[in-house]
Parts: structure tokens; C-alpha cells; sequence
């Protein structure tokens, strides 16, 4: 373990503009009330259809991080 005198260095994080390319998938409804279950976020444009239906979505729509 290092002394709170040595200097530790910072990850390095990739250049702006990075990208990769995932395997594509589908976002399912259980896979939106999942995630809302295990992250606590239950924000209703992401689980209730009646008020995402606004002109703005139209929809709702999944989590970031889905």
C-alpha cells in the first residue's frame, strides 16, 4: 500500500469523441421494469405508458444505462 506521501496516478480516460459498437438488442418491457426495480429509479416517463404518451416522447423511453 502506498504512504500518503507517493503520488498516485489517474486512470486515463480514452480521448473525447471515443466510440465502440455493442451487440444490438431490444429493450423489453421486463427488461425496463427490471432495471427500475434493481436501480430504485421509478420515474414515470420510464414506466408509465399513459403519461409518456406526451407530444414530446410519445412513448416511453428506457433508462441510460439500458
Amino acid at each position: 500500500m502506498p504512504s500518503p506521501s507517493t503520488p498516485v496516478a489517474a486512470p486515463t480516460l480514452p480521448d473525447m469523441g471515443y466510440s465502440f459498437e455493442s451487440a444490438g438488442r431490444t429493450i423489453s418491457e421486463a427488461d425496463i421494469v427490471q432495471f427500475a426495480c434493481v436501480s430504485g429509479d421509478f420515474t414515470r416517463l420510464h414506466v408509465d405508458a399513459e403519461y409518456a404518451k406526451s407530444p414530446r416522447f410519445g412513448q416511453r423511453i428506457a433508462h441510460g444505462l439500458l
